[in-house]
């Protein structure tokens, strides 16, 4: 199965697999963050180019849009019904494969990664799940925290100009989207802090990441780095609802 999207409607299509390829012979789709740690997620985003026989482009996003009831973008709860049986069965493929010891969500304003997490934990028969470990940073942390090490010194100078112009902004105060910030300047953010481990055994040995959808992996591999700075011993997976369009981030 894949998605049309309709003035803004997204609808299930039982006849082809473009924009996300829901089906079973292809789930879970695995990426590769730092060509170091996986990332499993339960569908494939795909890109579409041709205008037929399919008559779209673009890629897999709106359906995170709609889920989130962005950019007014919707899908209907019957459409929604046509998605969880392979969703189902996708996620308890993944439980096998990484054995989730504790699982936290990735911070979001909207719930998807929370259910993803529920999910994951009554398909593994794991029911640890970590609420607050991480935080939003605000705009002043995140370039408090900027590591030029993450990127190319070719890019030196144009972070310092995106450096400049944030700092501008109203409200230093305010919540730091990665959205704002050109691809290949984003490995230089974290855009979380890590706010409270106390629910975290310190002898843990595996921890899993949920989040909705997976880019860049600038989110993922920055709550990677914060939790080895704690626990460096541990073994970190991620598993994400939606997929990159790239293999290796």
């Amino acid at each position: 199965m894949g998605i049309e999207v309709n003035k803004g409607i997204v609808t299930v299509n039982d006849n082809h697999e473009n924009l996300v390829d829901t089906g079973l012979s292809s789930n879970p789709h695995i990426n590769y963050i730092d060509n170091n740690y996986k990332v499993y997620s339960v569908f494939k985003r795909k890109k579409h180019k041709r205008n037929k026989p399919f008559n779209q482009k673009g890629d897999g996003t709106p359906l995170i849009y709609a889920l989130k009831l962005m950019h007014d973008t919707s899908i209907a709860k019957s459409e929604i019904k046509k998605l969880i049986p392979n969703f189902s069965i996708i996620l308890n493929l993944i439980a096998k494969e990484i054995n989730p010891e504790l699982i936290i969500s990735i911070p979001s304003a909207y719930g998807i990664s929370k259910i993803v997490s529920s999910r994951l934990s009554k398909v593994s028969g794991n029911h640890t799940i970590v609420e607050g470990v991480f935080r939003k940073a605000s705009i002043q942390e995140a370039i408090d925290n900027v590591d030029l090490r993450s990127i190319s010194s070719k890019y030196e100078n144009k972070l310092n100009a995106e450096i400049g112009s944030l700092l501008k902004g109203d409200n230093l105060n305010n919540n730091f989207s990665l959205k704002v910030i050109k691809n290949q300047l984003r490995p230089a953010f974290n855009p979380l802090i890590i706010n409270d481990t106390s629910q975290i055994p310190s002898k843990i040995k595996a921890i899993t990441l949920v989040d909705d959808l997976l880019s860049t992996g600038t989110t993922l591999l920055g709550a990677i780095k914060l939790l080895k700075s704690r626990y460096p011993n541990v073994n970190v997976s991620a598993v994400c609802l939606l997929s990159a369009l790239k293999t290796k981030l």
